[in-house]
């Protein structure tokens, strides 16, 4: 379910939502039937995801659910909630209470800016309408803020 988040950019309810037969390992693709406002699209997925969904598909194995996730009690559909608790639990393991799961989407967003990705194609492959909704993702850190001050320095430190 991270890797959904991290990788494919995928929100929350479209991770829940997901079913066994909307993911093609053939293809790379992810099938979003109900993204926000009801939207459809494809999702792709890069070899990371893709490796980490047929490792999960093995876990998964055979059943009468269609969902992609299963809980660990009953093998039915994850819910919302249940992701957001798996999900802040191990933030918190790692030391990251400032995250959270949807930390792992903008940091999909963030990522693909980072990687030279053109703001019309991040916004595409995050289901944004509005490519002033993509914007909000990519506002610099401070991080990013230094270092482009840093950048007009004779000084070098």
């Amino acid at each position: 379910m991270v890797q959904l988040m991290l990788q494919a950019g995928l929100r929350i309810s479209e991770v829940v939502d997901l079913d066994a037969e909307d993911v093609s390992l053939e293809r790379s693709t992810l099938v979003v039937r109900s993204g926000k406002g009801g939207k459809y699209r494809v999702a792709l997925m890069n070899p990371d995801l893709k490796r980490a969904m047929e490792e999960w598909g093995k876990v998964r194995g055979e059943t009468d659910s269609p969902a992609w996730l299963l809980s660990e009690r009953g093998k039915k559909r994850m819910t919302r909630q249940g992701v957001h608790y798996l999900i802040r639990k191990f933030l918190d393991q790692l030391g990251l209470a400032y995250y959270s799961a949807h930390s792992l989407r903008h940091s999909f967003c963030r990522n693909l800016i980072d990687a030279g990705q053109p703001l019309q194609v991040v916004a595409q492959l995050a289901g944004h309408e509005s490519l002033e909704t993509t914007r909000r993702y990519i506002t610099p850190s401070e991080h990013d803020l230094r270092k482009a001050v840093d950048s007009i320095s004779e000084s070098k430190e």
